[in-house]
């Protein structure tokens, strides 16, 4: 941005360019390169979006109340019920006598605080520095971020596309100051400022309720005229403190960075542990999964900040009474797919029998585990990215159960025909995934005694062969033995005695058979594989 000096704003009373001017420095001084931006993410209706009511046209409306007793108020309602009238700080009364099939919730403090730790997580992927602003807001300091996401507009609206899986809608801001920020953004002015020297006149259009300063404060300061930030910059500094108070004269220095406003940063927990209450109860799969996809999303968020991946996952949805019903997910391999994950769980609940209705879901990362880099493929798109082995198995499992699914794996016996068997992919062993036959050398490579060659394909059966003084044929044509003997002895214990000297033999027209002779009288030849 070019230092030069920005003309107040033609929205602006003539009497605020005085105290513009009077608030001014006098030399300007060049922004650090390196000076903080903080972005605000402030969330109108907040108390109700940490709900997750059925939004559906025939859903019935919902609202949060605060209070006890007949003082309850609305605080905040879905658009079903902006509908039917509702108002915020109408009474319970008169918002049943509006919507009768009104359904209604308490705030809960506590909800909405852990909501907004959750969501402090999420935006880390953005940036490590996020500041909790409570109740409704988060402060992201991005100026390290912008090279990466390719500017302030693309960042911005990276952010506000991400937010929206997650069921919250935001008013963003960016200004050089936290205080700054958040007052932009508490009255849904997105603003765009990244020099200080330019505070002074956006923020004195701004009312004086979005500092945040107590009810009582904000009436004194109306009463001898004061109704805009404008009002207060006229003020003489000393005399605002002596009768206002030094924090409002404090706060107003930071906000036009006039004062150091250092502010804690988030530490996100080590595990992920969320819950969503549904704001009424359903059996809905469709929702229960939509509802599931709000805290996937959260989690995804908050394992791309850590460089890691979530391989088993709960899922628990509780009805009014216990016991409530749990999903295990475990993954082959750790991902942080928010669709891959939502996908899992669509899965998992349409086979789910709920003994009721659910009202709350609780999902819990078990298990995560750093992840490492992936390369993307040129063509992404049309190779398909993302539909990795390891993804397509555990969508089988979780659409046909988790016996149902199965691979290959080696057993330690000799005969060929026992020598591998059916086996349970391990949520442990990520190696696993596409190995089907074990290790084995080329066909094609050089023969060696012992011969150690396994063809790809082995037949269910050996299927005997003629034979002409001794020597196997096929079709009345003979076989040429090119490599061999093998020779396997081996299940005296169980009853299925092998006694086998195997050959690999050439067809007259070039194919490849795995045969073998029977050493015990009479002996006898048999075709026991194919190679490719």
């Amino acid at each position: 941005m070019a230092l030069t000096r920005r003309r107040p704003s033609s929205r602006l009373a003539p009497s605020v360019a005085p105290a513009l001017a009077a608030v001014a420095p006098r030399e300007r001084r060049a922004r650090p390169p390196s000076s903080p931006l903080w972005l605000a993410l402030r969330l109108p209706g907040f108390a109700e979006q940490v709900f997750a009511p059925d939004r559906a046209a025939d859903a019935p409306p919902f609202a949060v109340v605060e209070g006890e007793g007949a003082r309850r108020r609305v605080v905040a309602f879905t658009a079903a019920a902006g509908t039917r009238g509702l108002r915020v700080g109408l009474g319970v009364a008169g918002a049943l006598a509006l919507a009768p099939d009104l359904v209604l919730a308490l705030r809960d403090p506590a909800r909405e605080a852990a909501a907004l730790a959750r969501l402090a997580a999420w935006a880390q992927q953005f940036t490590p520095t996020v500041v909790l602003a409570p109740p409704d807001a988060l402060l992201l300091e991005v100026r390290g971020s912008l090279a990466l996401f390719g500017g302030r507009e693309p960042l911005i609206a990276r952010v506000a596309a991400a937010l929206a899986p997650l069921g919250y809608r935001a008013d963003l801001a960016l200004a050089p100051t936290p205080n700054a920020a958040l007052w932009f953004a508490r009255a849904g002015v997105a603003a765009r400022i990244e020099d200080p020297e330019a505070l002074a006149g956006p923020l004195g259009s701004l009312p004086l309720g979005v500092a945040g300063w107590d009810a009582a404060g904000v009436a004194r300061l109306a009463g001898v005229g004061v109704h805009a930030l404008c009002d207060l910059l006229r003020l003489p500094r000393d005399g605002l403190a002596r009768r206002f108070g030094a924090g409002l004269r404090a706060d107003l220095d930071r906000a036009l960075g006039r004062a150091p406003d250092p502010r804690p940063a988030f530490v996100a927990p080590l595990r992920f542990s969320g819950a969503l209450e549904l704001g009424h109860e359903t059996g809905s799969r469709e929702w229960l999964a939509h509802a599931a996809g709000r805290l996937t999303a959260e989690l995804c968020g908050g394992l791309a900040a850590r460089g890691a991946g979530v391989r088993r996952l709960r899922l628990e949805l509780r009805h009014r009474e216990p016991p409530h019903a749990e999903l295990l997910l475990g993954m082959l391999a750790p991902t942080r797919s928010a669709t891959h994950l939502d996908r899992l769980l669509a899965e998992r609940l349409a086979r789910l029998a709920l003994a009721g209705p659910v009202r709350a879901i609780v999902l819990e990362a078990l298990e995560v585990e750093p992840l490492g880099a992936t390369a993307l493929a040129l063509f992404a798109a049309r190779a398909g990215a993302g539909r990795t082995p390891a993804a397509l198995i555990e969508t089988l499992r979780a659409r046909l159960g988790a016996d149902a699914v199965h691979g290959l794996g080696c057993v330690a016996d000799h005969r060929p025909e026992r020598a591998q068997g059916v086996k349970s992919f391990s949520f442990h062993a990520p190696d696993e995934v596409g190995a089907v036959e074990g290790k084995r050398l080329d066909p094609m490579r050089s023969m060696r005694f012992p011969m150690r060659l396994r063809p790809s394909w082995l037949l269910a059966e050996p299927r005997p062969l003629a034979a002409l003084r001794g020597a196997p044929r096929l079709h009345s044509r003979p076989l040429e033995l090119v490599a061999g003997p093998e020779r396997i002895e081996s299940g005296w214990w169980d009853g299925a005695d092998a006694t086998r000297d195997y050959y690999l033999a050439r067809t007259a027209d070039g194919a490849r058979l795995w045969v073998f002779r029977t050493r015990r009288r009479p002996a006898a030849w048999f075709v026991h594989g194919v190679f490719a």
